[in-house]
């Protein structure tokens, strides 16, 4: 990490957790109407390197409204240029700002970066990216100012050097995730902010430590979630119902809350369990869900973490190691949105969709799916698989064996398209293999992988264009099901015996008469 020679400092505060260093991606959240505006003033008044600020016109006049700015030659105010979304335009703005004069700028601000983002996680890895790139690149430290929480901040946390949240305006904190700095690496804190007499600058202080932290945090269990034989191996609170557990976290907050996931339990109850938990709880509550005799897909777990979990534990794993594993959670504060119902969550599984379906039906589907997929920001694939010479369609059909609810097959002429919901890049090959009862490579001379929701999109539109003119194999393909069917219908053979064995000689060759010989006379 290269440090300035003479340091900048976030809001002017002369601490580690706020110094920016060349070359670096740094992110900055705002929670709460107005908390980044005295601190984004702070640095451009404080700022000893040469400085850009990248903002729309009313978040301008804002940071101007907390006082005049410096005209020291060092500054530069850029407006946000309108039409094309931001992460489409990303590409040009280096050349931009260079055009402006101001490639020699250290420090690049960008406001509203969170238009940067859609919510699909690889294309988001892209733009960090190629945000990453530019700070190496021209030796700047690029700040994200993000004015509403973005799910890269989480999925995406090692990319940058440095996240912080800047929470409220009258008794504002400056909460750090984790900052690269001159030595080091900061870990999370949480500390105060205060204004200095001047009403701009800013000072930091420690916010006091709450004395329920010093202690160990409360494990509060529900039923379920320890075995019979597990009870008396852990010190905690096991209680009967989610009321009970919420009423006894409220009196010893923060508290960590085990509850389990099993088969003898509804998922939807489950889901609502932890979203009325968390509109009871304080946000220091952790709520840890424990997989007891079963996993749980990708799509679920995205449904619990927004709904207000914190964490879920792999079945498997033994009791010990899930209770350290809680410990070593340290203090965490919840700073999810919560959704204003969970219905549309727990609608938004594609359990409807599986298997075959004709091509113009698969569109359909594959929409639903997609849409569905973005909400509850999981990853899917496509896979594009060409058949092999000699393999039909149906060949290939039939050895297809699609269980789980979600995944999609179809078929044109040359090619069959598997869509895989909640699926990771790297489970793509594995549930290939385990989708085809013959070995898939087999069957198949050559596949396409369309991982990203832009890409997938694209190949949907290709697809789309020629659905129409496309058969639909469904009626094939349960024809040989029938006849299947039919015959494990018929009366089996009485088992009295060992199984009859029919040997079907071949034609005796064709006779004819042999002429008599005199036997041959023995000699003395």
């Amino acid at each position: 990490m290269l440090a300035y020679e003479h340091p900048t400092y976030f809001g002017g505060i002369a601490a580690l957790n706020t110094v920016l260093g060349r070359g670096q991606l740094y992110a900055i959240v705002e929670h709460g109407a107005g908390a980044l505006a005295p601190l984004l003033h702070a640095t451009l008044v404080s700022a000893q390197v040469p400085a850009c600020l990248v903002s729309r016109r009313a978040r301008l006049d804002e940071t101007m409204s907390h006082g005049a700015l410096p005209d020291n030659g060092r500054l530069t105010l850029l407006e946000h240029a309108t039409g094309r979304a931001a992460r489409d335009r990303l590409p040009e703005m280096a050349a931009e700002l260079a055009q402006f004069g101001v490639d020699s700028a250290a420090v690049v601000l960008l406001d509203h970066a969170e238009t940067l983002f859609g919510g699909d996680p690889r294309d988001d890895g892209s733009v960090l990216r190629q945000l990453r790139e530019w700070a190496a690149r021209d030796d700047k430290a690029i700040v994200l100012l993000l004015r509403a929480e973005v799910a890269v901040t989480s999925t995406h946390a090692p990319e940058f050097a440095g996240i912080a949240r800047v929470h409220g305006t009258a008794d504002a904190a400056w909460e750090t995730c984790h900052w690269h700095n001159t030595r080091g690496v900061a870990g999370a804190s949480t500390q105060r902010l205060m204004r200095d007499g001047s009403g701009f600058a800013l000072a930091i202080a420690p916010c006091a430590a709450p004395a329920s932290q010093a202690e160990e945090p409360a494990l509060l269990v529900l039923t379920g979630a320890l075995a019979p034989h597990e009870r008396h191996k852990v010190r905690c609170q096991v209680m009967d119902d989610a009321d009970a557990l919420a009423l006894a976290a409220g009196g010893q907050s923060p508290a960590t809350l085990l509850l389990p996931f099993s088969r003898s339990a509804p998922f939807d109850t489950l889901v609502r369990t932890v979203y009325a938990l968390r509109q009871q709880c304080a946000r220091d509550v952790k709520i840890v869900i424990r997989e007891m005799d079963m996993g749980m897909r990708q799509a679920q777990e995205a449904v619990l973490q927004r709904v207000g979990a914190t964490l879920v534990v792999p079945a498997g794993m033994p009791l010990s190691r899930c209770v350290a594993l809680c410990a070593a959670l340290g203090p965490q504060m919840f700073t999810g949105v919560l959704p204003e119902s969970v219905d549309a969550l727990l609608d938004a599984a594609p359990a409807r969709h599986q298997g075959y379906l004709a091509p113009a039906a698969f569109i359909g589907a594959l929409d639903d799916s997609l849409q569905h997929s973005q909400q509850l920001r999981v990853e899917c694939a496509l896979v594009r698989l060409r058949l092999a010479r000699g393999v039909t369609a149906t060949d290939a059909l039939r050895q297809c064996d699609i269980r789980r609810a979600g995944d999609l097959v179809t078929a044109d002429g040359k090619s069959l398209y598997v869509f895989l919901y909640a699926c990771h890049e790297g489970d793509v090959e594995v549930t290939l293999e385990r989708l085809f009862r013959l070995p898939y490579r087999d069957l198949f001379d050559g596949e396409a992988r369309f991982l990203t929701a832009r890409d997938i999109g694209r190949q949907r539109d290709t697809l789309a264009r020629k659905a129409d003119l496309l058969p639909d194999l469904g009626a094939a393909l349960a024809a040989p099901a029938a006849q299947a069917a039919t015959r494990i219908a018929m009366p089996a053979p009485a088992l009295n015996g060992p199984a009859s064995f029919r040997y079907a000689a071949p034609a005796p060759a064709q006779r004819r008469t042999l002429a008599p010989r005199t036997p041959a006379t023995l000699q003395a």
